[in-house]
């Protein structure tokens, strides 16, 4: 059809083909492309799980993209449909009886070889089937070079989290034109945001009952207009996780330092990880005041408030996110039940020279570009510990033109006086490296003598890095 109209055919074929699509309750444009204009109603009694053909499952996905609040019995199918027709293609069986977010677990394990690949596009690592390429497709997910693009309104995390553990319930968030698409990040498909179609999460009509076990993507506005976004899954006591400095989401999930499949699958646990100002998917601002320990700690906080759910919470970061839990509880102790500290910065005496170097390397991206840090980095001796990790990182989790901003107001950074860390009594689990001068073992050794709950375990190399994420899950549990 599309032929026909770019090469302008005469006579009255278009008409021939468009009147019975009329008819049907279907359009054709100037530019050839068939929509609905009366979409057909699904029968509520039809039973979407059987769905197996991915044009099919195309198609519903459409169709509830336009009411979602209508049918969550045929969302819930819908992720059960895709699910199964994923482990089909793969070769797997399956339990027709199984819980939908157990066959969500194991099509995301199915879907390993769907890895985020150079510039940090998603990359087919093995051969997908015509049928599972195609469906990985029509959800969103770039395959040699192509991807469904801002038209897909629904996938299946966007669906999941509409649907919470219970289709038909009445208090489920409601999400209006959902674009969050499930392809592959730290668990094999990534919910990314869609910014075409992306719903506002800016607001409080989320319910914490109806809580998704696959992570959804949002957002919301600090006080002084910062944007912050997070990953949100899970139900039950929150655990809030900040990372460190230069790094994001991403780039802590490309490191591979913390493993959090096994936090992530904890039962009735709540776990959300976020991006710090300036870093990976927040907004931030060229002003070295936003970079002090003590303004990340209050953003920690009125994130928390933003949050809601019960009290107290589980306050855990790694360097920079170390700080920032270690500054928010002394000034608010209650809010927090249990800490898990990993690789402490450095602080005290050891800060001084730190800070020094803070302040070289944001005269040095001032001067020469942020080229010069990353070359500098990049050739500076890696500690035997983190040696069988790809580090330094492939490439920085903060925003470049904000850097020096970063830097000089970590300079004017450090942990809170010793004898304010001795007053707090959670139980805290420290995770330090053995060799690594920038997250000396001594500062990890002086909170485990300080802390009258702490328990420190010290890693020499990457096989102790890597155990970190279950002793995390232990320590959860």
């Amino acid at each position: 059809m599309l032929h026909g109209i770019r090469e302008q055919w005469q006579d009255t074929w278009l008409d021939e083909v468009a009147v019975p699509l009329e008819r049907d309750g279907l359009t054709v444009s100037e530019r050839g492309r068939v929509t609905w204009v009366r979409p057909p109603l699904r029968s509520q009694s039809q039973d979407l799980s059987g769905l197996r053909d991915p044009s099919g499952i195309l198609a519903e996905l459409q169709r509830i993209s336009r009411d979602l609040a209508g049918d969550p019995t045929g969302a819930k199918q819908l992720i059960e449909a895709t699910a199964k027709t994923v482990l089909l293609e793969r070769g797997l069986t399956n339990d027709e009886n199984a819980k939908v977010p157990i066959l969500v677990k194991q099509a995301q394990k199915a879907l390993a070889s769907i890895a985020p690949g150079p510039g940090g596009t998603d990359a087919v690592q093995k051969p997908l089937s015509y049928r599972e390429g195609r469906l990985a497709v029509e959800q969103g997910l770039p395959v040699g070079g192509f991807s469904a693009g801002p038209g897909m309104k629904a996938g299946l995390a966007a669906l999941a989290h509409l649907y919470g553990n219970a289709a038909d319930r009445p208090d489920r968030p409601t999400v209006s034109g959902a674009g969050v698409l499930t392809v592959g990040l730290q668990t094999p498909w990534r919910t990314v945001s869609d910014p075409a179609v992306t719903p506002s999460c800016d607001t409080d009509a989320r319910n914490e009952s109806a809580r998704s076990p696959v992570a959804v993507i949002m957002h919301f506005t600090l006080h002084d207009g910062i944007r912050i976004d997070y990953n949100d899954q899970g139900e039950g006591p929150l655990a809030v996780y900040a990372h460190g400095a230069l790094l994001s989401r991403k780039a802590e999930d490309e490191l591979g330092m913390l493993n959090w499949e096994a936090v992530e699958t904890l039962p009735e646990r709540r776990f959300v990880r976020y991006d710090a100002r300036a870093h990976g998917a927040s907004t931030g601002r060229p002003d070295p005041e936003d970079y002090r320990f003590e303004r990340f700690a209050a953003d920690l906080v009125e994130l928390l408030d933003h949050l809601g759910g019960t009290r107290p919470v589980t306050g855990m970061g790694a360097s920079l996110g170390c700080a920032t839990v270690l500054h928010a509880a002394v000034n608010a102790p209650a809010l927090f039940d249990r800490f898990v500290l990993v690789i402490p910065p450095t602080a005290w005496e050891t800060r001084a020279a730190q800070a020094d170097n803070y302040r070289m390397a944001a005269g040095l991206v001032a001067e020469h570009g942020v080229g010069a840090f990353t070359a500098a980095a990049a050739a500076a001796p890696i500690p035997p510990s983190l040696s069988g990790l790809p580090y330094p990182p492939r490439e920085l989790g903060v925003h470049a033109e904000l850097l020096p901003a970063l830097f000089q107001g970590l300079a004017a950074s450090d942990l809170p006086p010793r004898e304010k860390l001795g007053e707090l009594t959670q139980p805290t689990l420290i995770l330090a490296l053995a060799d690594d001068p920038s997250h000396p073992r001594s500062t990890a050794e002086q909170l485990a003598d300080l802390l009258p709950g702490a328990e420190l375990h010290v890693s020499s190399d990457s096989a102790g890095v890597r155990a970190w994420g279950d002793r995390v899950a232990r320590f959860l549990a």
